[in-house]
């Protein structure tokens, strides 16, 4: 698999249940400053997860952000949801990787309880990538 890009799911790890069906990482700076900036809105079950981080911002976004906050260990702090565009929001105290989601005001928040731990997995492989994160 040198160089494959994988598919990756996010799973609350308590229940075993799917959480994101698509989910990319980002881990430099680049790559978390842009987030889905610029981006039209994605498809429903897609998320952006930003490790290596306390804060985000919604610059130049299209579309409103649920906010998910993590430690390091990956154990859910807590939400914000519909972070409308052009907003700084506050993150909880010991946040270190936060799940951006595409607000999506028809559907309910993720089924995440404080403590839930998130764990991501390879769900398959598309295609080959030059650029590698390492969490």
């Amino acid at each position: 698999l040198h160089d494959a890009l994988p598919i990756l799911e996010a799973i609350d790890t308590r229940s075993g249940a799917v959480i994101i069906r698509d989910l990319d990482i980002r881990c430099g700076f680049r790559g978390r400053l842009r987030g889905f900036m610029f981006s039209r809105r994605p498809e429903d079950g897609t998320a952006i997860l930003l490790l290596h981080t306390g804060r985000v911002h919604t610059v130049w976004m299209r579309f409103s952000l649920d906010l998910y906050f993590f430690d390091a260990s990956m154990r859910f702090l807590g939400s914000t949801r519909a972070v409308e565009p052009f907003r700084l929001p506050s993150s909880p105290r010991g946040c270190r990787h936060i799940l951006e989601v595409p607000h999506m005001p028809d559907h309910p928040p993720l089924k995440l309880a404080l403590g839930d731990r998130l764990s991501i997995v390879i769900r398959s492989v598309i295609r080959t990538s030059t650029e590698h994160c390492r969490p």
